[in-house]
């Protein structure tokens, strides 16, 4: 399970697991009562042998692995050593195997888990590429979370899969002034970009809400 903030440790350890050949399961560390019972679901779940986080979440979640995934190792940031990148052996596998586990918010239940292939993570990208026109010419800017399909696929992967620059900010980042998207949008010529529908009505309304305190 990679239990990171939004950032660029987050892709990092994402990356990681495919050269490691090992599942993915991205997921986000627990700060609230709602984020702890979906850790504890997501958990259950899919019995991870492994947690990365940061040291401040170490007391959150090893508990909670030890009392439905015994056994289950829990490494921080500070831990990796990163002279090991040096016995790196390339893995095999065949495009039939799973990536990751892409868990579903949990809003109407627990959150339930999609199983994702390399093969169908590389015909959804293509899809994407195409009917986005993206080109290794193009940008991407996204605010999305890595742990969301659409953050990871489509404003991560994406880039990487077609080979142009991304800019990301983190969600809170943009939630605290909305207008940052569309300043990055501009400043880096942005080609694609996107969000939720929540998103647009955040950017118009607080656009609203500041040209009226302007004409006071």
């Amino acid at each position: 399970m990679i239990l990171l903030k939004p950032g660029f440790e987050y892709i990092t350890a994402f990356f990681g697991c495919l050269y490691a050949g090992v599942v993915a399961v991205p997921a986000y560390p627990p700060s609230t009562s709602k984020t702890l019972g979906r850790l504890d679901a997501i958990i259950a779940d899919c019995r991870p042998t492994a947690a990365l986080t940061t040291p401040e979440h170490v007391d959150a979640i090893h508990p909670r692995l030890n009392a439905t995934a015994p056994g289950a190792r829990v490494f921080t940031l500070p831990d990796i050593d990163m002279a090991t990148a040096d016995q790196w052996q390339p893995t095999t596998g065949k495009s039939s195997d799973l990536a990751f586990l892409q868990y579903t918010s949990g809003s109407t239940g627990n959150p339930k888990g999609v199983m994702i292939s390399h093969q169908n993570l590389i015909v959804n990208s293509t899809t994407i590429q195409q009917h986005f026109n993206n080109r290794r010419s193009g940008h991407v800017v996204s605010w999305l979370p890595p742990y969301h399909d659409m953050g990871l696929i489509g404003g991560i992967l994406q880039s990487a899969f077609v080979g142009c620059p991304t800019t990301l900010m983190t969600p809170i980042h943009f939630l605290q002034r909305p207008v940052r998207w569309l300043r990055a949008i501009t400043k880096y010529r942005a080609t694609a970009s996107g969000g939720p529908n929540f998103a647009y009505e955040l950017c118009v309304r607080k656009s609203r809400m500041k040209t009226w305190q302007s004409s006071i």
